[in-house]
């Protein structure tokens, strides 16, 4: 039975995202998130997705490195944000590569895509800051969390 995800991004792009963050997170010791959601309540996605962190135990990981990709996925705009260990603001260079690759998607209204590529962009910046340990484990879930979700 369809999820509400599935009102929103395709299960198979769905797969795809859940497959890119195990690929980036085998690059680094970061924890890669993503809430997807089809309007986003706030009105504004960067205090959505820093409203989410806590919410989605992003803040609970060892190193404090987690990343959030939160998407308003009909309104085509989004937030990247990192815990206080990457210590990298929203408007950080550090982020821009993930920015532009999400952005070009997003304007073609591939939103699969998008988050796959930010990802990817994500993981090989924190690969460079945050390399895989050999203790690392997955702190955090793989799965797309959306709003249904955060009740």
């Amino acid at each position: 039975m369809p999820g509400p995800l599935d009102k929103v991004i395709h299960p198979i792009e769905q797969k795809r995202i859940v497959n890119a963050i195990a690929a980036a997170e085998r690059m680094c010791s970061g924890e890669i998130a993503v809430h997807i959601e089809g309007r986003c309540p706030t009105n504004d996605p960067l205090k959505r997705a820093q409203d989410l962190f806590p919410k989605l135990g992003i803040t609970r990981t060892r190193e404090r490195n987690g990343v959030l990709i939160y998407v308003a996925a009909r309104e085509r705009r989004f937030a990247i944000i990192g815990d206080v260990g990457i210590n990298e603001e929203p408007t950080s260079k550090f982020w821009d590569e993930a920015k532009q690759r999400m952005t070009f998607a997003l304007r073609r209204g591939a939103v699969g895509e998008g988050v796959c590529n930010a990802i990817q962009s994500v993981g090989v910046q924190m690969g460079k800051r945050f390399p895989r340990q050999a203790d690392d484990k997955n702190e955090l879930d793989n799965e797309i969390t959306t709003d249904e979700t955060c009740r």
